[in-house]
């Protein structure tokens, strides 16, 4: 087999729906949360530390798939009437040392909301106080209830607060009233300072406004229990779809919270190729379609599932920035000697992109072939063949945690079954070769027809290439 023909386009899968959790959750409980409520039809805790919820006021939840979009279609959410002052409240959280979160303790909120409800202030998540000094933590929509935004702006706020006038208030510039989900993240340093609060939206970082900076190191620290959807004993309650909300003692950074934003509101797309030196070049080309700016994550394995420093981006990723209507390119010259891998990404709504391959021999023209971004979700993989005077190539990986078996079938061009085959693969590993010479698929030679990749539990994507001498292309996959 030539360098050329084992030169195979990769394969990456992501959670998909068979699987128990999605991206979106496995990253958010890798940034150890001091808490994290899913929502699926109770108030449980998805972290080891066990506060789990109890719902109250006929608190109700939708059906499986009327939860936010992090890449789960049977997720839930809890929905919420203020007009009947539903919320859910956690009772081990009020004393635990967990969540002694005073004014000068870095922290993070964030949730997922659904609503067009503007008539008031909404609290979405807290710790705080019902009464008195009204001391504690909490993201909300501002209504512009207290004149820090116009009535009915339906922003979003983080407030920490250790009195009726010793708090600090920061708002969102944007609203996020208008029925559709919305990925809600305040970060606090601190500092004691109104500038140490960050906001983002959808991943986002959203210009903040300062609407209150008067606290004065009085403590914030309180006795009441954590609330979703609103204050203790059910203070200023929220009316609509919330999901998701989770709550941690540091403050994320901006790459960490894009990346959950990626996670969710995105597509999971592949370049199943990467290949750099020894004669390989790869290119990828990213367009955005909308009319606002977006950012997302690029990200490099290498074939055996570690990731893949690229000396042209700095390391194994980057971040593209996109201008409305803007385009970039991301080249991974030929240099040095060959490296192979993948490139995932998540690609916002309205960002499309593909990819480039260029080989270069010494002695006759370059070859280049375009590879569109595959899906990374599916459990059947065809990919249509033709051995009558070319060679197909394939590769085959595994990006789960578990051993797994990929079964083969091939069929000719009657769609009668020639052969069958299995491989199996260890846990993030791939696999790559001449497809007809795997055992059992020998009968393609001189034959054209399909070949099945089917996996039992999990997610498979399969690309190929098909050679004819130094010339070559790509082989798409219809993928299910």
């Amino acid at each position: 087999m030539t360098r050329s023909q084992t030169l195979v386009l990769g394969v990456i899968l992501s959670a998909s729906a068979s699987m128990a959790q999605s991206k979106y959750v496995n990253d958010v409980l890798a940034l150890n949360p001091l808490g994290y409520w899913r929502l699926n039809g109770d108030g449980n805790d998805a972290t080891a530390n066990g506060n789990n919820g109890v719902l109250l006021n006929g608190v109700t939840f939708t059906g499986p798939g009327g939860g936010a979009p992090i890449g789960d279609p049977n997720n839930q959410a809890a929905s919420l009437n203020n007009a009947q002052d539903q919320y859910i409240s956690m009772p081990t959280t009020a004393t635990s040392p967990l969540f002694a979160l005073d004014w000068n303790h870095p922290l993070t909120m964030m949730v997922w909301v659904k609503t067009t409800y503007t008539a008031g202030n909404m609290i979405v998540l807290g710790k705080e106080e019902n009464s008195g000094n009204f001391r504690g933590p909490y993201l909300m929509v501002d209504n512009g209830d207290s004149g820090s935004v116009p009535k009915g702006s339906g922003r979003f706020a983080m407030v920490i607060e250790a009195g009726t006038s010793n708090f600090i208030l920061v708002d969102s510039s944007v609203a996020v009233t208008d029925g559709n989900w919305h990925f809600l993240v305040g970060t606090y340093d601190g500092s004691g300072q109104a500038g140490g609060v960050q906001l983002y939206l959808d991943g986002n970082v959203v210009p903040p406004v300062a609407s209150m900076n008067t606290l004065n190191n009085a403590t914030s620290l309180n006795s009441v229990p954590v609330t979703i959807g609103a204050r203790d004993t059910g203070g200023v309650p929220y009316s609509g779809l919330l999901d998701e909300p989770a709550i941690f003692g540091y403050a994320l950074n901006a790459a960490q919270v894009l990346q959950l934003g990626s996670d969710s509101a995105t597509i999971q797309r592949i370049l199943p190729q990467l290949a750099f030196g020894g004669g390989w070049y790869t290119a990828l080309y990213f367009t955005n379609t909308n009319t606002s700016a977006v950012s997302f994550p690029v990200n490099f394995t290498a074939s055996n599932g570690v990731p893949l420093t690229v000396p042209s981006v700095g390391g194994s990723s980057t971040i593209v920035s996109l201008a409305p209507r803007g385009t970039a390119l991301i080249e991974v010259p030929n240099s040095g000697p060959l490296n192979q891998g993948y490139v995932s990404v998540s690609l916002p709504l309205g960002v499309t992109g593909y990819g480039v391959f260029r080989q270069s021999v010494q002695g006759i023209a370059d070859q280049e072939g375009v590879v569109p971004l595959s899906s990374a979700s599916s459990t059947t993989s065809t990919l249509i063949w033709d051995d009558t005077a070319y060679v197909t190539s394939v590769a085959i990986v595994n990006p789960s945690s578990v051993f797994t078996t990929v079964s083969i079938v091939i069929r000719d061009a009657t769609g009668a079954t020639i052969g069958a085959s299995s491989v199996a693969l260890g846990p993030m590993n791939k696999t790559a070769f001449i497809l007809r010479t795997l055992p059992g698929l020998g009968a393609m030679a001189g034959n054209r027809g399909s070949a099945d990749f089917t996996v039992s539990s999990g997610n498979v994507a399969v690309l190929g290439l098909r050679f004819n001498g130094a010339a070559f292309t790509s082989i798409p996959t219809a993928d299910r």
